[in-house]
């Protein structure tokens, strides 16, 4: 398999990303595509949005788990801090998707915060970061038991 990631364009990509998240578009929505040249198909996505000064809410698809050993994550981390110069990733799991809670936390994410039932009754938003120096600053984790 040969990868290629390309930023994400709306009137290309689209389609594909709503066809696997649930996500509304919106003007400051950005990312990159991940596609399997030999099969001329996307695979994974990192759709980036809700930017400020600092930080940027992200969500992850990932349709073939090989894009992980081809560079997703470097890629993604590398947009992120060095390209668009943020310091903070922002992700929001539902508590009952264990599987994306400990993909995250292996991705260099920490829980900061819960909002109780948040999602549903019974299951909570787990509110989770990355800074890009990969530590979890003090004042954030306690400025969410706050």
């Amino acid at each position: 398999m040969k990868v290629e990631f390309h930023n994400m364009v709306v009137g290309r990509d689209w389609g594909w990303i709503c066809e696997n998240l649930p996500l509304s578009l919106s003007e400051d929505l950005r990312g990159i595509i991940a596609v399997d040249v030999d099969k001329q198909e996307r695979i994974a996505a990192v759709i980036l949005y809700g930017w400020t000064e600092n930080s940027v809410m992200a969500h992850v698809i990932i349709k073939n788990p090989m894009v992980l050993r081809h560079g997703l994550i470097k890629e993604f981390k590398r947009y992120v801090f060095d390209v668009c110069k943020r310091s903070i990733v922002i992700g929001t799991v539902p508590s009952d998707n264990h599987k994306a809670l400990r993909f995250d936390t292996h991705l260099g994410f920490k829980e900061i915060h819960r909002i109780k039932d948040g999602y549903e009754i019974g299951n909570d938003i787990v509110i989770m970061e990355m800074r890009s120096d990969g530590q979890q600053q003090e004042s954030a984790r306690s400025a969410s038991s706050a």
